[in-house]
């Protein structure tokens, strides 16, 4: 059975995959705005975050995050080796980035 918020979150698929692009391909911080995400419910909190990498959702934090992420963790399959990261505000306020896990010359890591 699917989270009461995945409608929400396929209603703004493709700003969503905009911003996913960006984030991997062009190394910038998007922001969207989810106004209708407070018609899902009396929250304490709106705040929450989620991250997906290889194609899995490796981490989230409140069940809105966790609908997103895993919407949106086979996309992450695209970029092996990068992070994505979405938080969301109280504002609702989603930001999107991409942290690269990619070998700099040196050998170290990003």
């Amino acid at each position: 059975m699917g989270s009461k918020y995945e409608p929400l979150w396929r209603a703004h698929l493709p700003e969503l995959h905009e911003a996913m692009v960006a984030a991997t391909t062009e190394g910038s911080t998007q922001c969207l705005m989810v106004r209708n995400l407070k018609a899902y419910g009396d929250r304490r909190t709106w705040a929450g975050a989620a991250m997906v990498i290889g194609g899995e959702l490796r981490a989230s934090r409140g069940a809105h995050m966790r609908a997103l992420g895993r919407l949106m963790a086979p996309e992450s399959a695209k970029w092996p080796g990068i992070e994505v990261h979405f938080r969301l505000r109280d504002s609702v306020t989603l930001t999107v980035r991409a942290v690269s896990h990619a070998p700099v010359l040196g050998g170290g890591l990003r």
